[in-house]
């Protein structure tokens, strides 16, 4: 787990057979209180696939403060498996097809929410595979929030928004 207060984080997948650290645990980390503003996350190259959290109390990948600070009903985050997102954050890859965030079509891939003039940004990288049902939102669904998002040198394929909402 990377320690409060750093602004660059490696998710790798493997360091030595165990996770340094997820690219969900990075965006636990930068989402939690009293870490400073933000935060950037370097993905090396690889594919991520989208997965429940599995550490212990998390259901979704969103923690309870997270919840409660941005107004996140936990019916909703129970049946999500989406990367919440609610502050400044910057996610650079090493390229297009080379650096993949798969949702593995199980639920879109981000979830933006700040009550905040917030920025976000994505480099270098694919997202994948998102998908959601009646809801809005295939790959990435920014919401209460009246910053700057910016996708540079980004792929967004086979994502998919159906329904009422889509």
């Amino acid at each position: 787990q990377p320690a409060h207060g750093e602004t660059a984080f490696v998710a790798r997948r493997l360091v030595a057979g165990v996770p340094e650290c997820t690219l969900r645990g990075a965006l636990q980390e930068i989402n939690a209180p009293g870490f400073r503003r933000g935060g950037r996350i370097l993905l090396p190259r690889g594919t991520y696939f989208l997965t429940r959290g599995t550490e212990p109390g998390d259901q979704s990948g969103a923690t309870e403060d997270f919840l409660q600070r941005f107004g996140v009903g936990a019916d909703i985050a129970v049946r999500t498996r989406d990367l919440d997102i609610g502050t400044d954050v910057f996610i650079e890859g090493e390229g297009p097809g080379l650096t993949i965030i798969d949702g593995t079509s199980a639920d879109r891939v981000f979830h933006i929410v700040s009550s905040l003039r917030n920025n976000q940004g994505f480099f270098n990288l694919t997202i994948r595979r998102g998908f959601v049902e009646g809801r809005r939102g295939g790959c990435i669904l920014r919401e209460g929030t009246d910053g700057l998002f910016t996708l540079g040198n980004v792929v967004l394929e086979h994502c998919l928004a159906v329904g009422n909402e889509g």
